[in-house]
């Protein structure tokens, strides 16, 4: 059976922490349990997909099959972005899922500097009756479209917590963390520990790359 935690208020964008897989052992309801979960993030207003760590595709729901959404599928019913450097994280993503439990992020550029999704890889697990797991992911997208501000679409699209995503914004801005730290009265220890958690949510490796994504992503506050 399929089994997911309990989801908080404003749910649609709160999903990351909250979508937990507890599947059957035998395949019929295994799949049927995947294709569940999969139209039940749909409900919630996520494009969603289970792929295997091979990347073929195992379920997806209509909201994941829209043209605007940057993706195809090749030979194999695999999985690829159309945005290089997102497919390449997605495929290490994918690689990796078996020795991961934390969501990832990965940014997805319809045009150079142009941010319009973000894809979150979900690792998911399978126990099956010989006592082994079979280990899948499940992708869900998310639009940067969302209205509720700046911060708010940070915290919504990245898992932010309100602290991480008020220094990514500024971050955005050009600011460095000395900079936010004087101004704002914080340690500089604590930023760049925040800083290191965003970067890791992200799924950048420098801070230049998370500028660029937000200034991509999201305009300047005010």
């Amino acid at each position: 059976m399929a089994c997911a935690a309990k989801l908080p208020p404003n749910s649609r964008f709160a999903f990351v922490p909250a979508v937990c897989l507890c599947l059957s052992a035998d395949g019929l309801s295994w799949f049927q349990d995947v294709k569940t979960t999969v139209q039940t993030l749909q409900l919630l207003g996520l494009a969603a997909a289970a792929v295997a760590s091979s990347g073929k595709v195992i379920f997806a729901n209509e909201s994941f099959k829209a043209e605007d959404v940057p993706w195809t599928i090749r030979a194999g019913n695999t999985i690829a972005l159309f945005d290089v450097v997102a497919n390449e994280r997605l495929q290490q993503a994918l690689a990796g899922i078996s020795r991961q439990s934390n969501v990832q992020s990965i940014p997805l550029n319809h045009n150079p500097g142009i941010v319009r999704h973000v894809l979150h890889v979900l690792p998911a697990r399978q126990q099956n009756l010989e006592g082994t797991e079979n280990v899948f992911a499940i992708l869900a997208i998310m639009s940067a479209s969302f209205k509720g501000g700046s911060l708010a679409l940070l915290q919504s699209l990245f898992n932010l917590t309100p602290a991480e995503a008020a220094l990514a914004q500024r971050i955005g801005m050009g600011q460095s963390v000395e900079e936010i730290a004087q101004s704002h009265g914080r340690s500089v220890h604590t930023l760049r520990s925040q800083l290191k958690s965003v970067l890791a949510k992200t799924g950048c490796s420098r801070q230049a790359e998370l500028a660029y994504i937000l200034t991509s992503l999201v305009p300047p506050a005010d």
